[in-house]
């Protein structure tokens, strides 16, 4: 779910060779060494309150973008993956991942740290990451509601991320931490506009070569 996951002591103590105890029914503990891998598999994956090192080398986010319907569909998928020929690839295709992972020594991802923490934060928050690249905030700011929604969509649009309609972005925008932003609504020209008051977007950087002049 996109709720919050304050707690992360148990992922990072799976995760990190340490000893788990573990209660037995009608029996003693016992302490072991866990070397499964964790895999979750989620719509949107839950906003890590946690933003740090230890954490984040611990996360590989994995995007699976495509979606098989209408003329992708695949009628008896199931019969067509459970095939002698499907299923042999299947394991030819992880024998050889797990041949790579063994002479590695680690899973494959390109990026550093930071680069997984974005990615899955853009999944997970994407009004958070919105907020931290594309707005300045401060007590002398304020937006129509209208643009900063559409500046939003353009976000999640380049992204490839879903986009969530404009009352519940508003919801997202105020449970962004350390944001404190507020509202309020005019009459202009007769007309009511609604506004967001300590948050703007920011100015673009001129480009290389370009010179602002005025006249």
């Amino acid at each position: 779910s996109s709720k919050w996951l304050s707690g992360v002591g148990m992922l990072k103590k799976l995760s990190g060779q340490d000893p788990i105890y573990a209660n037995r029914k009608h029996r003693d503990p016992i302490q072991f060494d866990n070397f499964a891998r964790l895999v979750f598999a989620s719509n949107k994956p839950p906003i890590i309150e946690e933003d740090t090192l230890a954490i984040w080398r611990r996360i590989l986010p994995l995007n699976l973008p495509n979606v098989f319907k209408g003329e992708k569909d695949i009628k008896n998928y199931v019969d067509t993956i459970l095939s002698p020929e499907e299923l042999s690839g299947l394991l030819n295709s992880a024998l050889e991942g797990l041949q790579q992972l063994l002479d590695k020594g680690d899973f494959s991802y390109q990026g550093s740290y930071s680069d997984r923490s974005r990615h899955y934060t853009v999944a997970s928050d994407p009004a958070r990451v919105f907020v931290e690249e594309r707005c300045d905030v401060g007590l002398d700011f304020k937006i129509l509601k209208s643009d900063l929604y559409e500046a939003y969509v353009q976000f999640c649009n380049e992204e490839k991320i879903q986009l969530s309609g404009e009352s519940q972005f508003g919801k997202e925008l105020r449970r962004v931490p350390g944001l404190s932003i507020g509202d309020k609504q005019y009459q202009e020209e007769g007309v009511r506009v609604r506004w967001w008051l300590n948050i703007a977007l920011k100015i673009p950087e001129p480009e290389a070569g370009e010179i602002d002049m005025e006249v």
